[in-house]
């Protein structure tokens, strides 16, 4: 059975007081345990101090702090970016998507199709080259493997789709087929990635007052 601290305190002052100890001893006593509760209390406080501190000193430092002009600036920059890019890759999806080709699917089709696609890649494309010298390296590779994903694809669906004589491709490389036909999942997982990249990126930027 286990006794409780304030039970065993209490007895001992008991045992104090009967011997005759006086009001000396007790004081003494209060004031030693007093004392470790205090350093306990202390330790644990200063603990968690450092804790706090080191987890903030963190957050500072990914922490980039830039001026109003340059924020603005860069938001502007990565929000054309942003809008070029999204709409180059609805158009390369819209290009395959849930598409079923027919003996009697006129090539013109196709190719309209694509030629869409490959206009909205060329305008992200010049987009992202006048802005290269802007951004980060880790952002600008981000950018180009969307981009050359892209690229790919709708060069591929021109092979598979849209020649005379497609049937004889798909049949006669069935391995690059099927790759082909994974790339709109790979472009989608490399858009979420340069989005979420992005997202981290704009939100430790601290704007800085310039005054």
């Amino acid at each position: 059975m286990e006794i409780a601290w304030t039970e065993v305190l209490k007895i001992a002052l008991g045992v104090i007081a009967a011997l005759g100890g006086g009001g000396a001893i007790i004081a003494g006593l209060s004031s030693w345990l007093g004392k470790v509760w205090a350093d306990r209390l202390m330790a644990k406080e200063t603990a968690k101090f450092r804790e706090d501190l080191e987890r903030l000193t963190k957050q500072l430092e990914r922490k980039n702090y830039v001026s109003k002009v340059r924020f603005d600036a860069e938001f502007t920059m990565y929000q054309e970016l942003i809008e070029k890019f999204m709409k180059m890759v609805d158009a390369t999806l819209y290009v395959s998507a849930n598409y079923k080709p027919t003996e009697d699917e006129k090539l013109e089709k196709n190719k309209e199709k694509l030629k869409i696609a490959c206009k909205k890649h060329d305008v992200a494309y010049g987009i992202m080259l006048r802005s290269a010298a802007f951004i980060s390296q880790e952002m600008y590779e981000k950018f180009e493997a969307l981009r050359k994903l892209c690229l790919y694809h709708n060069r591929a669906f021109m092979d598979y789709y849209c020649l005379i004589d497609s049937q004889t491709m798909r049949e006669g490389n069935p391995e690059d087929f099927n790759a082909f036909r994974k790339t709109p999942d790979e472009i989608r997982k490399k858009r979420d990635i340069l989005l979420a990249h992005l997202r981290e990126y704009l939100s430790n930027l601290d704007v800085v007052d310039e005054k």
